[in-house]
């Protein structure tokens, strides 16, 4: 099924009908899809004989939100259809793609997950509800963290936070976190902001062109230090929790590139400087509650100390 779309059963044995529309809005259900929410069910058991349930249900729903609802109701939900990636050995992060209309649209999933806590749907409508909203997590990763957060998922939240590094927490106004009612979810985020921030300025600082003299250019020494102390002090002043440090200071290769040695000593710095920035914290699995960020971080360091 392609969502959104009207729900329609072309063989209904039951009645459900909008008493929030004026007049009131009724849809033809079949009462054993009814049945897929325990709340139904269990009104349908204490209510048998005689009663007026035998024919029409009254709810307190809009009739575009019971549409919503009596779809999941009667129909199975399709797992998202991934594209296949071309190149699935590259280096290069690629984010997931789909078949265009596989995926329920985002502005539906809230809704859709309301409804599925509210009437006691089953998991595994939950289950297929949430794959649909992970393939949400790069587009609107603060929407998705804040759902994740509230109910509790959070190998989710970490998803989202990855796509939460930028742009700097600062550009978002008090009206945009309203998506997070969870303080100690956007305090999270925070601390990993401030972790990688921090960590990819001091290992920046501390990482030298000719460690311990090696590998230094007797001709060029001076002058490659100091383009390297020059452009290290550029890019600290700019650095941002999704900076790549390892990649504006690759810029320097090319213009070291007429002497093979000092090319080859900044070709070797750049990739160890790489490697140290790639074990810092992408997202906010692994966040100990009872740590500070500087106590993060100085566990997260302590792995390069000589």
């Amino acid at each position: 099924m392609s969502w959104p779309a009207a729900f329609h059963c072309s063989e209904a044995d039951f009645f459900v009908r909008s008493t929030r529309e004026d007049p009131p809005v009724t849809f033809g259900v079949l009462r054993k899809a009814l049945s897929g929410s325990d709340v139904f069910r269990d009104m349908f058991d204490c209510c048998e004989g005689g009663s007026t349930l035998d024919e029409v249900l009254d709810l307190e729903e809009s009739a575009d939100t019971l549409s919503i609802l009596l779809s999941l109701l009667h129909t199975k939900i399709d797992p998202p259809e991934h594209i296949p990636n071309p190149k699935p050995y590259g280096t290069a992060i690629r984010a997931e793609q789909y078949e265009p209309g596989s995926v329920i649209p985002f502005p539906l999933l809230p809704t859709m997950l309301r409804l599925v806590d509210k009437y006691a749907l089953s998991e595994t409508v939950q289950r297929s509800l949430l794959a649909h909203l992970s393939c949400h997590t790069a587009a609107y990763p603060l929407e998705v963290y804040g759902y994740a957060t509230e109910h509790g998922l959070r190998d989710l939240a970490a998803d989202a936070s990855m796509h939460l590094l930028h742009p700097p927490l600062s550009s978002y106004s008090p009206n945009d976190l309203k998506v997070i009612p969870v303080p100690e979810a956007w305090h999270e985020l925070v601390l990993l902001h401030e972790v990688r921030i921090r960590g990819l300025r001091r290992l920046l600082l501390a990482e030298e062109i000719f460690p311990c003299g090696y590998g230094q250019c007797s001709s060029h020494k001076d002058k490659t230090l100091s383009l390297w102390k020059q452009r290290k002090n550029e890019i600290i002043l700019r650095v941002e929790a999704a900076t790549d440090v390892a990649a504006e200071m690759g810029s320097l290769q090319q213009e070291l590139s007429s002497c093979k040695t000092c090319h080859k000593a900044c070709t070797a710095a750049v990739e160890m400087l790489s490697y140290k920035c790639r074990r810092l914290p992408k997202s906010i699995y692994g966040i100990d509650a009872n740590k500070t960020g500087e106590e993060w971080l100085s566990e997260i360091l302590s792995q390069f100390a000589a």
